[in-house]
């Protein structure tokens, strides 16, 4: 049977075949799944204000900074999405494209370095596999937020220290590859910092001292640069990043918001850390591989003690999960291990695979049956026969991306602080035109606007919805599907 299923994934028409599907899946559903939502849009406003030539403002919700610019997470992501705006013009695709992108070329530095540890190529398509229906890494690579581009530069440092011999030109690409991940988010320093840390020992230990020098002082440099040219100086980095925070944990800038392991795992990750537990255990029991399998372990360790998780962030560990799985394997295939621990570890990736392709199927027959009411298009053309261009509206995250195409300005109506201080500020600051509210729209909101605004004429869209046998069966399934552009546009104006 394991021999059979080998040989099936040795075959590269079938393999790449299967790539190409998932691929070809995600490209086709990128329109469809998420429905914009606050972190996306609030890296969209990002990328709209410095194509403008304002910096990294955060037009869509100035009350959250003070009207200061966003710099916690570095340059890099934003100029990549603003080069795909450049290049493709605004849209939810042409924003998501890059974390997609970048996904791909996680998984396939991943790849290398599965191989250079001397992976059979069934156990590195095994996990290729795993991982590309693993529910957190397909979320990340959908959702338009920058980690996935992170990761891939987090890897690609770790790829470079793996080189054997680790020539020059590798080292260059670690150093550079390790900083550029920190100006993409400082979140990956859980995955970069303790491989710099390790490799800066044995360097100094054996006395590589260019080595130690290069992935020291080239990053050191780079950032420094960063550092000059956004902050002003060291104080001023220290400010943005230690400043108190806003009420109600909302600031932009303080990074003890982002701090403090909680442990936080989604019962969808749990077969994949138990096998990785017993891959260990089987590892560390035969004293097979041990110095990798400790370096796989420090960023696993370095993010549940510094992280705090929210479920999204999780996607910067989970290759280490994988690669210390196929640790195991590789050590199943290469030496004698009892029947029951083959047996475990193999069922336990079996287990694994049932768990992602379950998951991912079941999302993916509820982004077909609800692909109608998910269409952002008759959204757009609903939006331009029914809003002036030029307009001012505050409303939900689900209706941004069609209003700023119809060249309107957008801000949030549920975030941040309480909303009667958002309506105050709405008024005074801001003076919107209209209200475009979802069925998430809490009534406490609606009341306080009503407090500060006359509400006038209002109309609602409702996308038209399809029947089909995929939509009716997914409506029997206890699954709340929420993932709608339904929502009204109210005319408003100040009472003051």
């Amino acid at each position: 049977m394991t021999n059979t299923f080998s040989n099936i994934l040795k075959n590269n028409t079938f393999f790449y075949s299967l790539l190409g599907a998932f691929a070809l899946w995600h490209l086709w559903s990128l329109n469809y799944s998420p429905l914009p939502w606050f972190d996306e849009t609030f890296y969209v406003s990002i990328t709209r204000a410095l194509l403008s030539g304002k910096g990294f403002m955060l037009e869509v919700c100035p009350i959250q900074t003070g009207g200061k610019e966003v710099l916690t997470y570095g340059p890099i992501y934003f100029l990549l999405t603003g080069l795909s705006f450049l290049l493709f013009g605004t849209g939810i695709f042409q924003f998501r494209i890059v974390a997609l992108l970048f996904a791909a070329l996680s998984l396939f530095v991943f790849n290398r370095i599965a191989s250079q540890l001397s992976m059979s190529k069934t156990i590195r398509r095994v996990l290729l596999l795993l991982l590309i229906v693993d529910v957190i890494t397909v979320q990340n690579s959908h959702s338009g937020r920058m980690d996935m581009v992170a990761l891939f530069f987090g890897l690609l440092a770790w790829w470079a220290y793996l080189q054997p011999g680790k020539h020059r030109k590798h080292i260059l690409i670690m150093a550079i590859a390790g900083v550029a991940a920190v100006l993409t988010t400082p979140r990956i320093v859980v995955v970069v910092f303790p491989l710099f840390i390790y490799a800066l020992y044995q360097f100094i230990r054996s006395k590589k001292m260019l080595h130690a020098g290069l992935i020291t002082l080239l990053p050191a440099l780079v950032y420094f640069i960063w550092i000059v040219v956004a902050f002003g100086s060291i104080t001023g980095f220290i400010e943005h990043f230690t400043g108190p925070a806003m009420e109600d944990s909302d600031a932009a800038n303080s990074i003890f918001n982002y701090m403090g392991g909680n442990l936080y795992i989604p019962f969808y990750q749990w077969p994949v850390i138990l096998t990785a537990f017993l891959s260990a255990g089987l590892i560390a029991a035969k004293r097979h591989k041990l110095s990798i399998l400790f370096l796989f372990v420090l960023p696993i360790l370095s993010f549940y003690i510094v992280v705090a998780d929210t479920g999204a962030y999780s996607a910067l560990i989970m290759p280490f999960w994988y690669m210390i799985i196929g640790l195991g394997l590789t050590l199943i295939s290469q030496r004698k291990i009892t029947q029951v621990s083959r047996i475990g570890v193999y069922g336990m990736v079996l287990i694994i695979a049932l768990c992602n392709t379950g998951i991912f199927t079941l999302k993916a027959a509820t982004i077909i049956g609800s692909q109608a009411i998910r269409d952002p298009q008759p959204l757009q053309e609903w939006v331009n026969t029914h809003i002036p261009q030029n307009s001012k509206i505050v409303g939900d995250d689900r209706f941004y991306y069609a209003c700023i195409k119809n060249q309107c300005t957008y801000q949030y109506i549920d975030r941040v602080k309480d909303p009667a201080t958002r309506a105050r500020f709405h008024l005074n600051h801001f003076q919107p035109d209209y209200l475009f509210i979802s069925g998430q729209t809490t009534q406490a909101v609606i009341d306080a606007y009503k407090q500060e605004f006359t509400f006038l004429e209002s109309v609602s869209y409702v996308p038209t919805e399809e029947s089909s046998f995929i939509t009716t069966l997914i409506k029997r399934l206890p699954i709340p599907i929420q993932s709608s552009y339904e929502g009204t546009l109210i005319r408003v104006k100040p009472k003051k």
